[in-house]
């Protein structure tokens, strides 16, 4: 049972860590208008997707 609650647990950072990473990406994009990562970089991970 403790292995199920030690999933929960990482997976919830996990998911916060994602969460925040796009908010400050986008954060970043509204305040300068330029992305945060290069164009090249992005595209990658899209494809990746």
């Amino acid at each position: 049972m403790h292995h199920y609650w030690l999933m929960m647990a990482i997976a919830s950072v996990l998911l916060i860590l994602q969460l925040s990473s796009d908010w400050i990406d986008s954060l970043y994009q509204v305040i300068t208008g330029k992305p945060l990562l290069p164009e090249a970089q992005t595209k990658q991970e899209e494809a990746a997707q």
